[in-house]
């Protein structure tokens, strides 16, 4: 049986240890994972942040969860 967990699944310390990545960048920009909050950097691949701000996990959870739901569109108006 294969084991997953998807980083917004690991609550715990112990469940963010098991992960196999605790971060994630791409060229500009970075995230990192913690128990009770989000870091997100401003910085290229192998150097310092030049920016960066903590979001409560919580509420960056909630963020992540509405940025992937599928919304109903309004109806397209018909012209004649």
């Amino acid at each position: 049986m294969i084991r997953e967990r998807s980083p917004i699944m690991a609550k715990r310390e112990n469940l963010i240890a098991e992960l196999r990545e605790d971060n994630f960048s791409t060229c500009c920009y970075g995230i990192l994972i913690g128990e009770e909050s989000i870091f997100l950097t401003q910085q290229k691949k192998g150097e310092a942040p030049t920016d960066s701000i903590k979001i409560d996990r919580e509420d960056f959870d909630k963020i992540v969860r509405w940025y992937v739901k599928k919304q109903r569109l309004p109806k397209r108006k018909v012209e004649k």
